[in-house]
């Protein structure tokens, strides 16, 4: 890297565990620099990466003012095993932030919007079943697969361990979805004092940040652009910054245009069964880690 630009600060995920609430928060402090896009991945992008850090920097953080801390919010970074060492590579001192949510949950919020985004076919009970399969899960375990591999991605224990094996304790907060649902404030001033920054109220505490529901108009910019016949034109017409909101605005279009599906959050006792002993042993490496228990387990256990 050839200038002295780097980030302060990631919050690495996880995926579906609240981070687009915490990137909004984030974004209301005054001493705080995001990006306006959530995700603005660089070290799981192999195409950007290869451009280099300062090429990112330019595109992400040129309006960065005198006095903030930069950072991203960017889920991606606990869905590929090469991230840390890029990570700690490129910027040793950064500060990591996880939110973790219960893993089954987690794994029905993904399967859910892979519903919604990409058409998935299969019912929460049966695309489970299958990734549960000893072979399966080894092989999801050695790949990235962003739409499809729902339960790896809960392995918590699994993911950061990599973090942890090249990053001090010290440079890693790690924090819990409950948490943030019960008390936003309070799970917000851990993170302002985290990051060295005065804490302050959340103007949008309770606010739904995510709304598919509302269209508005970019979903049908996004259409008329990214289609077969305007595609070329909307490369040639639109920056670099309005053709990823197309591509973001353009998913939730597709995603009130798919079939039906049985979506409904509905696991066999057996398959539940399994899937927490996966999740259950992936938890005692967490505790290992962190120091801490995660919640999940004593709400299986009031729901034995």
């Amino acid at each position: 890297m050839d200038s002295d630009n780097c980030l302060d600060f990631i919050a690495i995920g996880a995926m579906k565990s609240g981070t687009t609430s915490v990137h909004k928060y984030l974004s209301e402090h005054e001493n705080i620099f995001l990006p306006p896009e959530k995700e603005a991945p660089f070290f799981s992008d192999d195409e950007r990466y290869a451009k280099g850090f300062d090429a990112y920097w330019g595109d992400f953080f040129g309006h960065i003012k005198e006095g903030q801390i930069s950072g991203t919010v960017t889920p991606l970074y606990m869905m590929n095993p090469i991230v840390p060492g890029r990570i700690r590579e490129t910027c040793p001192d950064v500060k990591l932030i996880a939110v973790l949510r219960d893993p089954i949950e987690r794994a029905y919020s993904h399967y859910h919007m892979s519903v919604r985004i990409k058409g998935e076919s299969r019912t929460f009970n049966s695309v489970v079943a299958g990734q549960l399969r000893e072979e399966n899960l080894l092989n999801a375990r050695k790949r990235t697969e962003y739409w499809s591999d729902y339960v790896v991605y809960g392995e918590y224990g699994r993911i950061l361990k990599d973090y942890y094996s090249v990053f001090p304790k010290e440079q890693i907060l790690v924090l819990f979805m409950n948490e943030l649902i019960d008390d936003p404030n309070k799970f917000m001033d851990k993170i302002f004092e985290f990051l060295g920054v005065e804490t302050k109220k959340l103007k949008n505490v309770g606010k739904k940040f995510h709304n598919s529901k509302q269209m508005g108009v970019m979903p049908l910019v996004a259409h008329l652009f990214l289609n077969t016949r305007l595609r070329s034109v909307g490369k040639r017409m639109l920056p670099e910054k309005m053709r990823r909101r197309v591509r973001f605005w353009l998913g939730l279009y597709r995603s009130h245009r798919i079939k039906n599906v049985n979506t409904e959050f509905i696991l066999s006792p057996e398959v539940r069964d399994e899937l927490e002993g996966v999740y259950r042993k992936d938890a005692r490496m967490l505790n290992e880690l962190t120091g801490q228990a995660p919640y999940w387990l004593k709400v299986w256990q009031e729901n034995v």
